[in-house]
């Protein structure tokens, strides 16, 4: 038979039934009460997993903000370091040289 029989709440339903008898398999209540028991027990580990990305993003950007603290505070002598006078300059490139 195709489509949902008379009485049968929905199509969706007929499906279940059809498969149900495919495999030999009974469908009961309880089978659709724990079908939506897992159904929200992966949705809460959903929420949660996205509550622990956002932990872990926070933490990211923390380290991210005092690295950046850390050579902001160190730019001026890292900058006197490389422009020590102790050194000679290099000699001026001529323009027009390809070298």
């Amino acid at each position: 038979m195709i489509g949902p029989v008379s009485g049968r709440s929905s199509a969706r339903t007929w499906l279940l039934d059809q498969a149900a008898r495919a495999t030999g398999v009974k469908r009961c209540k309880k089978a659709l009460h724990t079908g939506t028991s897992q159904a929200t027990s992966v949705l809460e580990k959903a929420i949660d997993s996205i509550d622990t990305e956002i932990e872990i993003a926070k933490a990211r950007a923390d380290e991210a903000k005092l690295e950046h603290e850390a050579l902001k505070a160190s730019a001026s002598e890292r900058k006197q370091a490389i422009q020590c006078s102790d050194r000679p300059s290099p000699p001026p490139i001529a323009e027009g040289s390809t070298s």
